[in-house]
């Protein structure tokens, strides 16, 4: 597994980042030049496509990098009237595509045409467990519940609206990454209000990992009850209040909940305002390197910025007004 954003947290396991949504403001007519840029003979392979519904970005690019990974990019915010063609966004899996030349050509390019302070949208938390998934069990909430099932092993949960602050996912990422050893994830998004260590921790899932349920001294029926609890804890609110006082205790030794890490938790968020905002040495090896020397004019990124000329090109960066252009 490659992490660029982790900590270690409780119980072996492993938080990062597997998801980042930006948002950054494009400064005077730089959202055009970004997007002459990508039409430019230098720029990364992509795809493009447009859409017109409200709330979406009129032009939409998928990326494609070094390895195989993609990220999205968003120019061009579809309002009620025009686009607003100063918004833009980028979302992608620092996992995957932050340490990728074409990840760190278009946001060198985004460093320099746009203004202001990039915008934390939303956020997935990663943390990976060394437990198998065959032995976890999520407990629904007042959340939205889904399920995906092939067998024990083969399954997805997920808790809340799709693409929302409180969104979980439970799945095997053992079997998806084709790893030796056991591993599950519990995946949580965030938008920037969320992303306290209290508020993270209120959203934070139950999920027990089932042990051997005790039932020395149980009637058989309760025993029964009690195994099936182990599988589906939840269930125990249906029981009467004479039988759930009796077998609570028990269900409680029998399971242990995959803990929330709170200062796992901050160090991968701090991590995070590193690249951002800047002020932490952990995210030289992340945050790309704007030091490339451009072939035409000699000029090292970010040379010049914004303030150029109007006409002013650099056949590595682009037009003016993005990173590295020079006389």
């Amino acid at each position: 597994m490659k992490y660029l954003l982790q900590a270690a947290g409780r119980r072996g396991a492993i938080y990062s980042c597997d998801k980042l949504v930006l948002g950054f403001k494009a400064l005077g007519r730089n959202a055009q030049h970004l997007l002459d840029w990508l039409g430019g003979p230098l720029a990364p392979e992509f795809s493009r496509w447009e859409s017109r519904r409200l709330g979406t970005f009129r032009d939409q690019f998928s990326i494609s990098c070094t390895g195989g990974g993609t990220f999205w990019l968003g120019v061009g915010l579809n309002t009620a009237g025009a686009p607003d063609w100063k918004a833009i966004r980028l979302e992608f899996n620092p996992n995957k595509v932050g340490d990728t030349p074409e990840f760190s050509r278009v946001w060198s390019c985004l460093v320099g045409c746009t203004v202001g302070r990039t915008r934390l949208v939303r956020w997935d938390l990663a943390v990976d467990f060394p437990v198998p998934l065959e032995s976890c069990v999520l407990v629904k909430d007042r959340r939205l519940y889904e399920e995906v099932r092939h067998s024990a092993a083969d399954r997805t949960q997920y808790l809340g609206q799709r693409n929302t602050s409180g969104r979980c996912k439970l799945y095997n990422k053992q079997l998806e990454q084709g790893l030796p050893e056991p591993l599950t994830r519990i995946e949580l998004t965030l938008d920037l209000e969320d992303s306290t260590r209290e508020r993270a921790g209120e959203l934070w899932p139950v999920v027990y990992t089932a042990g051997a349920a005790d039932c020395s001294g149980l009637n058989d029926t309760d025993a029964f009850i009690l195994r099936t609890l182990v599988q589906a804890p939840e269930r125990i609110n249906e029981l009467g209040r004479r039988k759930r006082d009796k077998l609570a205790p028990l269900l409680a030794a029998s399971n242990e909940p995959l803990p929330f890490d709170a200062d796992a938790f901050d160090a991968v968020l701090r991590q995070i305002s590193g690249m951002l905002w800047g002020g932490n040495a952990d995210m030289v090896d992340f945050v790309p390197a704007l030091g490339e020397t451009c072939p035409a004019w000699g000029c090292t990124a970010p040379a010049h910025g914004p303030e150029l000329l109007e006409g002013i090109q650099c056949e590595l960066y682009g037009p003016d007004g993005l990173p590295g252009c020079s006389e």
